[in-house]
């Protein structure tokens, strides 16, 4: 472990966040990227395959938000831990957020088989529930290795090290595009597939970020892995889990707050639905900068934290450095 540099003046701080957000924004760029590029090639069959599909991802978003979210609750435990150079700490939790990561996953994929009777209850076109249903049910498969993705990428953020899920995530970008197109539209052997296609191109896209990430920084993951198996307390599981349901909550509120406005479409029709869908895009895109500005603010917080150094300072000057990014 390295000493945390201590805290500067906020040119200083403000350099050190963009150097540490820029890779992240980029990364999640590239993961909003992956639903836009999905938008694109389902539009080209149509208004209804487009709601259809923007139906769906809203109705795996309100489930799988949980999860996605729920991962920010590693943060505060990986980068105290590195910040106070607590080894041991920080190799239980790439443990224990890993287990987490997949059991909860598991439990998350199963829940998208409701999402056909969710969106009824919302009152969402009859007509589209569906196909939702099977879009979503088709990308649940890459969900327990999407949130294994997430944590190991927490680890490694809480250390500072931002561009190795940033390379992943772009290279991915490219295979979605292909799979979106081969298995939307058939070819080569393989029937087409539509709407399912689609979902089944962004599971083995999520399918494959672990695996990625395994082979940029497995190196690095594995010298942090326990010497011997870690013996935890039922403590602390609760504590973790209480982490990460503060942190999962909080998240889906958030997101659930976007979700009830694409819901407000699916009740006036599809073409709202497919136009929705096309902006609600646009914006994530936009906000995916200041996102990845506050992965970088919670790991250099995180780290003076753990070390008792103050951090105020460069919190605040995240606060304003996302606030401007907003308004541009």
């Amino acid at each position: 472990m390295t000493l945390v540099p201590a805290p500067a003046d906020v040119p200083t701080e403000a350099r050190r966040l963009w150097t540490l957000g820029l890779p992240v924004s980029i990364s999640m760029v590239g993961l909003t990227l992956m639903g836009t590029v999905d938008t694109m090639v389902v539009g080209t069959l149509g208004e209804e395959p487009l709601a259809v599909v923007a139906l769906g991802n809203l109705g795996a978003i309100l489930i799988a938000i949980l999860g996605h979210t729920g991962m920010r609750g590693l943060d505060p435990v990986i980068t105290q831990a590195f910040g106070s150079n607590d080894r041991s700490a920080a190799s239980n939790a790439l443990v224990r957020g890993s287990v987490l990561a997949v059991v909860l996953g598991c439990f998350l994929a199963l829940s998208h088989g409701a999402v056909a009777e969710i969106l009824t209850l919302l009152g969402q076109p009859p007509e589209l529930t569906q196909g939702a249903e099977d879009y979503a049910v088709a990308r649940a498969w890459g969900l327990p290795l999407a949130l294994l993705f997430d944590a190991w990428r927490q680890f490694l953020q809480g250390q500072g090290i931002m561009r190795p899920a940033t390379a992943v995530v772009l290279a991915l970008n490219v295979l979605n595009l292909g799979l979106d197109l081969w298995w939307v539209n058939g070819g080569l052997g393989v029937p087409a597939l539509g709407v399912e296609g689609c979902g089944y191109a962004t599971a083995v896209v999520q399918m494959c970020t672990p695996l990625g990430l395994w082979l940029v920084a497995g190196a690095h993951l594995k010298a942090w892995l326990p010497a011997r198996r870690v013996r935890t307390t039922l403590a602390e599981w609760i504590a973790l889990v209480r982490l990460f349901a503060a942190a999962g909550l909080q998240g889906a509120l958030e997101v659930w707050a976007f979700a009830a406005a694409g819901l407000m479409m699916g009740a006036l029709g599809t073409t709202e639905v497919a136009a929705h869908a096309v902006v609600m895009n646009l914006t994530t895109l936009a906000f995916m900068f200041p996102f990845g500005l506050s992965a970088a603010a919670a790991t250099r917080v995180g780290n003076l934290v753990g070390a008792r150094l103050p951090w105020a300072r460069v919190g605040w000057t995240a606060v304003a450095m996302g606030m401007g990014m907003m308004m541009i």
